[in-house]
């Protein structure tokens, strides 16, 4: 079991607790409990864990195999969009299950009629808080480029950047969200955004922001544009405020372009494409619909 201890400041304490019990009403039997970062830890390897196991059970021709799409086909055709782009940065990295993820796309797309991506020429950096998860990453995946960093202060201007909402967990301003984002040629984002002003909520009691659209648009130095989602799974954390929970992409129109046009070059990805029902449309247009 995870738990969080709320402080009454917005934040909180981690708690993985092993037990067991006979019945629902039988005595708890504790065999050991570990918090903080020992207790994230030991919760996300074995998840993680076994993200890179089915990727890498992934065979050639099958896109249906592949897990998390949003995140291993969409940056692999960013990448096949734009062969020029040859680092990556993960905010959130855990063990880079990533690369396994863009090899397993690899090998779905490999007999598709869309450019091949050579990963292993990829250089990756990590933005990862936790000393064993930039360990183990590296020691999983031999022969790769890889580098880390303990927060996006230190991180690196790399070419394509990929977050999947930890940015709402990392930055309280979107000062600091543009100031990231514009460190990348392109970026894909899962992001939490308000249709008014940036408010901070919470998850997990952990401070979790939700970025003013329109202030995030005005500080990015290239067009944001709406891919797929309005909601994402999982309790309402808006407080009733009108919100987008959805993936985007920063990028210049003709990235825009030539990513939606790879989805024409094979039917799995067509097929991917139409049921997200995925389109790349001006961020501010989600503030008048």
């Amino acid at each position: 079991m995870v738990r969080t201890d709320h402080h009454g400041d917005g934040g909180g304490e981690t708690y993985l607790r092993f037990s067991a019990q006979a019945t629902s009403t039988a005595p708890e039997t504790l065999f050991g409990e570990l918090s903080g970062l020992d207790a994230h830890d030991h919760w996300a390897v074995p998840r993680r864990l076994r993200e890179i196991i089915a990727c890498r059970d992934v065979v050639a021709g099958d896109l249906g195999g592949l897990i998390r799409k949003e995140k291993h086909l969409l940056v692999y055709l960013l990448l096949a969009a734009r062969p020029e782009l040859r680092s990556v940065l993960e905010l959130g990295s855990s063990l880079f299950e990533m690369i396994d993820g863009l090899e397993g796309a690899r090998r779905a797309l490999s007999e598709s009629g869309i450019d091949d991506v050579a990963i292993d020429r990829l250089a990756f950096h990590g933005i990862e808080i936790s000393p064993f998860l930039r360990r183990l990453a590296v020691e999983l995946h031999p022969g790769h480029d890889i580098q880390h960093h303990a927060d996006a202060t230190t991180a690196v201007a790399c070419d394509l950047l990929y977050d999947r909402v930890v940015s709402s967990l990392a930055f309280e301003t979107t000062t600091e969200l543009a100031a990231l984002v514009n460190r990348s040629q392109v970026a894909l984002l899962n992001l939490y955004l308000s249709c008014g002003d940036t408010f901070v909520s919470s998850w997990a009691g952990k401070p979790l922001t939700y970025f003013s659209l329109d202030d995030t648009v005005a500080q990015l130095d290239r067009p944001l544009f709406y891919l797929f989602g309005r909601k994402s799974p999982g309790p309402d954390l808006s407080h009733g405020q009108r919100v987008v929970e959805a993936f985007f992409l920063c990028a210049t129109d003709d990235v825009a372009a030539d990513f939606l046009a790879l989805a024409t070059k094979d039917p799995q990805v067509a097929a991917y494409f139409t049921e997200k029902d995925i389109v790349a449309t001006p961020a501010l247009e989600l503030l008048t619909t």
